[in-house]
């Protein structure tokens, strides 16, 4: 059985350092043990593009910089995944938007669903 309470920290990790890749990549083999295929290929894509959500400098909202945004260039997201983005996606907390990039990476057959 996989430990809600460890999945949760390492959210919390990532909530104050996106760019931990090793803690994605342990996210990716939890979420796998626990059926969540489509979560953990997200995770283990982001690691490999090195890419992950952006948070603005003010207050705590983050987004996903788009493919012609001028923002953090290298978290810009692909044009192909961009487009494929669900509509309530824009701008949120970071776990819903990576769960929104697994939807577009699905979409856009860049992983399994």
């Amino acid at each position: 059985m996989i430990d809600r309470d460890l999945i949760d920290a390492i959210h919390a990790r990532l909530d104050e350092c996106p760019d931990d890749w090793q803690a994605r990549r342990e996210l990716a083999d939890l979420l796998e043990e626990r059926g969540d295929l489509t979560g953990a290929a997200c995770q283990r894509w982001m690691v490999a593009e090195g890419k992950h959500p952006y948070r603005g400098p003010v207050g705590r909202e983050w987004w996903w910089p788009g493919c012609h945004s001028n923002c953090e260039g290298a978290n810009r997201l692909p044009e192909r995944v961009w487009v494929e983005l669900p509509d309530w996606s824009e701008r949120g907390c970071r776990r819903w938007l990576e769960a929104a990039l697994a939807v577009a990476l699905s979409r856009a057959g860049l992983i399994g669903q």
